[in-house]
């Protein structure tokens, strides 16, 4: 309790000081809550069987827990009925607000020289703090993306090293993380272990991720074998 010679000492502010004030809210708990809002109470289990997409990819980006990918907030979106390529785009754009906003964040909280904000800002480009989530993977496409965001995670290793410690052409690595074929097993396995390997420098807790970039691989392939039937039958 403040003595009476304190009260009197004390300056006037010309204000009463705020109590509680309530916390700035951050653009990505800003883009979370608006998620939230679009979803309107519909179970998290019901958005992934509309957009056919993990459920816990959705629930984190509800929650802000990271930054998503556009491909899961586009997967929010559609699951919500959001279809007018108008809105998407404005959505997009608050997106790469938000990843700008976390960008700027990690340089001025790491406080680091230029060369190490070059590799910063790859890893911030790709929403490192955000990181590579297969669990989500649904899609060739999705997995293709999952694995770029993985190599800058990775700290952008160029086709030719990762060739160099995998043992793999250069052409194969540079066919399967761009997306343009679908890569065998042995392959697959080689380059994302290496990555991992590599990301684990950064963040050590990446080794582990392993067994669900196997999961998300095999749940492509086998995506990738039932449509082939569907076609060859609807042809036949």
């Amino acid at each position: 309790m403040a003595t009476a010679l304190e009260k009197a000492e004390a300056p006037d502010l010309g204000f009463e000081p705020q109590k509680d004030a309530k916390a700035v809210e951050t653009p990505l708990a800003a883009f979370a809550r608006e998620l939230n809002t679009l979803r309107a109470g519909t179970p998290f289990r019901e958005l992934a069987r509309r957009a056919h997409v993990s459920y816990t990819a959705l629930a984190r980006a509800a929650r802000g827990d990271g930054v998503p990918s556009w491909t899961i907030t586009v997967a929010f979106l559609a699951a919500c009925d959001v279809t007018d390529e108008r809105e998407k785009a404005r959505w997009k754009r608050k997106l790469e607000k938000v990843r700008a906003w976390e960008r700027n964040s990690l340089l001025s909280m790491q406080g680091i020289d230029s060369a190490k904000r070059l590799r910063a800002e790859r890893k911030a480009s790709g929403g490192s703090g955000v990181s590579a989530d297969p669990a989500c993977v649904v899609t060739a496409a999705h997995l293709a993306e999952e694995l770029r965001r993985l190599k800058l995670a990775a700290g952008n290793p160029s086709y030719s090293r990762i060739a160099w410690r995998t043992a793999q052409p250069r052409s194969t690595v540079g066919d399967m993380l761009s997306g343009r074929c679908f890569p065998r097993a042995e392959v697959y396995e080689a380059v994302v272990s290496c990555l991992l390997h590599l990301a684990q420098r950064l963040a050590p807790h990446r080794q582990a991720e392993f067994g669900s970039w196997m999961d998300a691989f095999w749940r492509v392939a086998e995506r990738r074998y039932v449509l082939g039937q569907r076609r060859r039958r609807a042809r036949s």
